[in-house]
């Protein structure tokens, strides 16, 4: 029997804070908002190198959102970001968001 292929999505931080509303002149186009909120594409390159070095393949990213989906074998994946462990490569520019 083969191992159970699963995905993990990363959420990566955003290049910079968001401003609040309410002191904007005018409301952000879609682009905007991701060239400057998204995620960075640095972020992104350590993300894909990281997946390479574990072997791990890229499902999805999506800048707008801050996410990077990995799949990959449902051991390996847990052994890498097993809870509560997530990779020091990783910590600075992923977060930790606990469903409830």
């Amino acid at each position: 029997m083969s191992e159970k292929t699963t995905e993990i999505t990363l959420l990566l931080r955003r290049r910079t804070l968001a401003p609040e509303p309410e002191t904007m002149e005018r409301h952000l186009t879609h682009a905007e908002l991701i060239e400057h909120h998204g995620a960075d594409h640095n972020d992104i390159h350590s993300i894909e190198a990281f997946a390479s070095e574990h072997h791990f393949l890229i499902s999805k990213i999506h800048v707008g959102a801050r996410s990077v989906t990995l799949t990959g074998p449902f051991s390996k994946l847990a052994a890498v970001f097993g809870a509560p462990h997530l990779p020091d490569s990783l910590k600075e520019i992923c977060r930790r968001n606990p469903r409830p």
